[in-house]
């Protein structure tokens, strides 16, 4: 099994779902995990997100 790596974005750029919706397109093997902490959204990723596939869920 590949090395998944850990990615921590600020939540309150974050759009919930589209943020879901990016992780399922992307890893459709669904290796990934989602979790909230202290305003942050940690992602464990096999790769990590490219700031193009950040903006595809974050909002200003």
């Amino acid at each position: 099994m590949p090395a998944l790596t850990s990615q921590t974005i600020e939540n309150r750029y974050v759009d919930r779902r589209k943020l879901l919706r990016v992780l399922e397109k992307l890893f459709p093997a669904k290796n990934y995990a989602v979790r909230l902490q202290l305003n942050c959204w940690i992602l464990t990723i096999p790769q990590p997100l490219t700031e193009d596939e950040i903006n595809l869920f974050c909002t200003d």
